[in-house]
């Protein structure tokens, strides 16, 4: 009897330092496989951004509205455009049909995000940011420019079952984020470029939108709601800066 406790102890010790020295890599594989599961259900998860979107050619425009530093195109051939009391948006819409799109200055989405870890001390921080540099090509933390390009680039395939815990932790963090800034049915994820702005469009058949920057680096979201994507690179074709 006394073998036996002896050895079902040895044993124990023996697990309990199997899980310490793995504790790591278990959480963060339960971390990934928690948010696999929680995003199994939306398409933009499944998409890394493909080529950048050849823009078609600036579509003159009879008028425009200003928007921040921007000349946002009265698109539809009877445009109404709304300015809430609030004048944190502006919204297009279609006279003929239910078909509009919506502009909103960006929140700040990098410093949203860091505020909300659990150590938000410097180093803290530094160590967080450290990690997501080495996971993507971009340091997450050093604009919202670079925020917007990790959440769009993350898919299900950016961590797998043998990724290193930092890799598995991060992919599944930006993971769930992305389930909050690209619509659950994408189909398409794309950067698009033009002389004044840039950014992501996350194309959808019934609503998209469209994360782009100024070469100010100031942030705008358009909402595309019951648009075609022809419709919508001509839109973003369309935008110009104010000079």
């Amino acid at each position: 009897m006394r073998e036996f406790i002896k050895k079902a102890l040895l044993g124990t010790v023996f697990l309990l330092l199997l899980i310490a020295i793995f504790w790591k890599t278990l959480t963060a594989t339960a971390f990934w496989g928690l948010a696999m599961y929680q995003t199994k259900d939306h398409s933009a998860t499944k998409l890394a951004p493909g080529p950048e979107l050849a823009l078609p050619a600036s579509t003159s425009t009879a008028s425009s509205t200003m928007y921040g530093s921007l000349h946002i195109p009265h698109f539809f051939t009877q445009t109404d455009v709304l300015v809430p009391e609030n004048r944190r948006q502006t919204v297009f819409s279609d006279q003929d049909s239910n078909a509009y799109y919506l502009i909103t200055a960006m929140e700040p989405h990098k410093d949203g995000f860091i505020a909300r870890q659990s150590d938000t001390t410097a180093a803290g921080i530094t160590s967080l940011c450290n990690t997501l540099t080495s996971v993507y090509a971009t340091n997450p933390c050093q604009s919202d420019r670079s925020f917007i390009t990790a959440v769009m680039m993350t898919a299900r395939s950016t961590a797998g079952l043998f990724s290193n815990h930092r890799t598995k932790n991060a992919a599944a963090t930006f993971l769930l984020l992305k389930t909050a800034y690209a619509p659950v049915e994408t189909t398409t994820i794309n950067p698009f470029t033009t002389t004044d702005i840039s950014g992501h469009l996350a194309y959808a058949s019934t609503d998209s939108i469209a994360y782009l920057f100024d070469t100010n680096e100031t942030g705008y979201e358009i909402v595309f709601v019951r648009m075609d994507q022809v419709e919508i690179e001509s839109i973003l074709a369309s935008i110009s800066s104010y000079e």
